[in-house]
């Protein structure tokens, strides 16, 4: 099988909305300039207002287990994820979403969810589907999207701030064929 994986801190990750940049781009300008840019803790009672990288075991990373995050809002500040498709197939699409079930088996949580859904954007060869991820039992750390026609060439998916939840939080996104 074919399969293509992009996290949050991969060069095919894109902030479109709100603090505008590339992962890589703030490494480069981090590596180049001196500055410091910081990862931090990711803090689920304390979401930021606008996209911000959040480290925590939970989330899926090579070299980083790290995901950005945001408070809850009205679906205009979105991520993109964008993956070049090397060959043209039906492929499965798959939310890293550990995070998510493991805050629903923690036996210390109480009050409401943190987390309760995902609003994604997905592209694919018939135009645009919308896709609500809820909770879904046991199916995890990889959730599926759907099933989607790729042609060869650039594929994306897309998420906003949009969630009954107190806060979205955006990882890994992983096509299979």
């Amino acid at each position: 099988s074919v399969f293509v994986i992009v996290d949050n801190l991969d060069p095919g990750f894109t902030i479109l909305s709100g603090v505008k940049h590339k992962p890589l781009e703030l490494l480069r300008e981090k590596l180049f300039s001196g500055k410091e840019i910081k990862s931090t803790v990711f803090d689920h009672h304390h979401p930021p207002i606008d996209w911000k990288i959040g480290v925590s075991n939970s989330f899926y990373g090579s070299t980083e287990h790290s995901a950005h995050y945001i408070l809850r809002g009205k679906g205009d500040k979105k991520v993109c994820w964008e993956v070049e498709i090397p060959e043209s197939g039906t492929y499965d699409l798959y939310y890293y979403n550990l995070y998510y079930f493991q805050e629903y088996i923690a036996p210390d949580h109480v009050g409401p969810s943190f987390v309760q859904d995902f609003h994604f954007l997905v592209g694919h060869d018939d135009g645009e589907t919308e896709v609500e991820l809820g909770y879904q039992a046991g199916v995890y750390p990889w959730s599926l999207l759907g099933t989607f026609k790729l042609s060869k060439g650039t594929a994306f998916v897309e998420l906003s701030d949009k969630t009954k939840g107190h806060l979205v939080y955006a990882d890994a996104v992983k096509w299979v064929k």
